[in-house]
């Protein structure tokens, strides 16, 4: 007789109590001596976690004799990971951070072991590993590791070759450009938002849907704008915070111009009808900023024929499209190095053949020397505490530049589907889920892939 198992059960976003077997031996001390139990129930924990499903984990340890005994709690059992190795991460983290004049060998040293130790974390919440608790746990994404594989494959084939095209436009433009052209290209990609000539950054702002429009166009009469002097301590960082209920947006004194400025605008923008739940989907987070840059290019390339404006545009579409496979390439070595932790060699230069690996696989060797140069020190860089996020900007991307694609020809349809994902997003619902409700593709669908393909052929 053929026996039912929990694959041929629809379980999707269920509520499933488990019965485990998590009596397990522990010492004096009350540490597990043998955990294979535990590893035991992981597949079926894992397959669960797959399917969106709830779990309620059930066991006994010991004989308590209907007595509340400490001895036998399971408390012991969750801390296997998220108290012994949660403490140790606490703690890597904060001396990578602060120890980055180390010698290479050494600096790795902190980081390998900060991927054992985040594994077995994970473990003890019924993971393979820390990327894939990451992506589940905290990042909320719903791509599993098919989709992920299809995504990463298809920046390959058709993202790579759009931003080698990119960067020979680029050069071309610039090569036609007079001194006095490149040297107002220049101002565009330098200067804030509020020097942009015409008022255009203020123009886009207003052809959007009056209720974005009158919400962004609030940052400025609000003054919901802080600025950071030059002694701050990073002059990269741009953000949207909350004091209270009310939000602004920082930026540092060097880093205003309109690119960044509508990125966070459309961060801001979000926060009047996306309060970041606990459970809040990275993916559209990123989403809703970088649609609001994309179109803010679209309307410039509208509204300014220049050519000095035609080469700016160029390069940030190159630029653009340079971060979105930077990105898909970090999250690929993530997923690798914690994923077959173990089998390649401890050291600097076993990381650094991953790297080369995945620079072969995106067929970008020899193309950007400043991001074969990222990858291979990506590791040393990161500062541990992001594995697992940078997938959402691959996803974010291509659902953006798919509603870029659609701007060029159909601008106000185009604003006016960003804001209806924005204002009437489906909160008990996925990302991809939302896309597919307004008519886009999924970000691991080709067809988003192939209509970008052919954005210079015009």
């Amino acid at each position: 007789m053929n026996k039912k198992t929990i694959k041929d059960i629809d379980l999707k976003g269920k509520k499933v109590f488990v019965r485990c077997d998590f009596n397990v031996p522990l010492d004096e001390n009350g540490n597990i001596t043998d955990n294979r139990r535990i590893v035991g129930a992981l597949p079926t924990i894992k397959y669960l976690l797959e399917q969106n499903a709830k779990i309620i984990l059930s066991s006994h340890l010991g004989r308590p004799k209907g007595e509340v005994n400490k001895k036998y709690s399971l408390v012991s059992i969750y801390s296997e990971g998220a108290e012994k190795y949660g403490y140790r991460m606490v703690e890597l983290v904060t001396s990578f951070n602060s120890a980055k004049n180390l010698p290479e060998t050494e600096l790795c040293d902190y980081y390998l072991e900060y991927v054992s130790t985040a594994n077995r974390y994970a473990e003890s919440f019924g993971y393979e590993n820390y990327y894939e608790y990451a992506a589940y746990e905290v990042y909320n994404r719903d791509y599993d590791s098919d989709a992920r594989e299809k995504i990463r494959l298809y920046v390959a084939e058709y993202i790579v070759p759009l931003y080698k095209k990119s960067v020979q436009i680029a050069d071309s433009l610039w090569a036609e450009a007079s001194y006095s052209e490149r040297q107002t290209s220049y101002k565009y990609i330098n200067s804030n938002y509020d020097q942009v000539p015409n008022d255009l950054f203020f123009s886009y702002i207003e052809s959007l849907p009056d209720s974005a429009s009158s919400i962004m166009q609030g940052v400025f009469d609000l003054d919901r704008i802080v600025v950071g002097d030059s002694a701050s301590s990073n002059k990269q960082a741009s953000a949207v915070c909350i004091l209270g209920d009310i939000p602004f947006m920082y930026f540092h004194s060097d880093n205003m111009d309109m690119y960044t400025v509508a990125h966070e605008l459309g961060h801001y923008y979000s926060h009047f009808y996306n309060k970041r739940p606990k459970d809040f989907a990275y993916d559209r987070w990123e989403f809703y900023a970088l649609t609001n840059e994309l179109l803010l290019a679209s309307y410039m390339i509208k509204n300014d024929q220049s050519m000095a404006f035609k080469c700016e545009s160029a390069n940030y579409i190159s630029d653009r499209l340079y971060s979105w496979i930077l990105n898909t390439m970090k999250d690929e070595f993530d997923e690798i190095v914690f994923s077959t932790y173990g089998s390649f060699d401890p050291k600097p230069s076993g990381l650094l053949e991953i790297s080369k690996k995945i620079l072969e696989k995106y067929g970008m060797v020899g193309v950007s020397t400043s991001m074969e140069n990222y990858l291979k020190t990506y590791w040393s860089r990161q500062g541990l505490d992001f594995p697992a996020y940078t997938m959402n900007y691959s996803v974010a991307f291509i659902a953006a530049f798919d509603i870029y694609l659609q701007s060029l020809t159909d601008y106000q349809g185009a604003t006016e589907l960003y804001c209806n994902l924005v204002e009437n997003y489906n909160e008990y619902e996925s990302f991809t889920t939302n896309l597919l409700l307004v008519g886009m593709n999924t970000p691991f669908n080709k067809e988003p892939y192939l209509r970008l393909s052919s954005l210079f052929e015009n």
